[in-house]
């Protein structure tokens, strides 16, 4: 049996700590989900499109604008 590397349990749990994100903030953008589990914006994205990808979550669209960016409604 292969060991997974500690890249691969940091993912698996980065993972599940976006799901429980949006499971808790409903319908939400990327930048919130990374503000509220205090990820890169980009490992958001990455893990979303994966979550996606398996059909596990849709992207709702566009939702309003900011300063800080993250118009996707997921």
């Amino acid at each position: 049996m292969t060991k997974k590397t500690d890249q691969d349990v940091m993912r698996e749990n980065n993972k599940k700590l976006v799901l429980k994100t949006l499971f808790n903030a409903g319908q939400t953008s990327r930048s919130s989900i990374a503000s509220m589990a205090q990820l890169q914006k980009s490992t958001v994205s990455s893990i979303i499109r994966e979550l996606h990808e398996e059909g596990l979550i849709e992207d709702l669209g566009i939702g309003e604008a900011s300063n800080a960016g993250g118009v996707g409604r997921i």
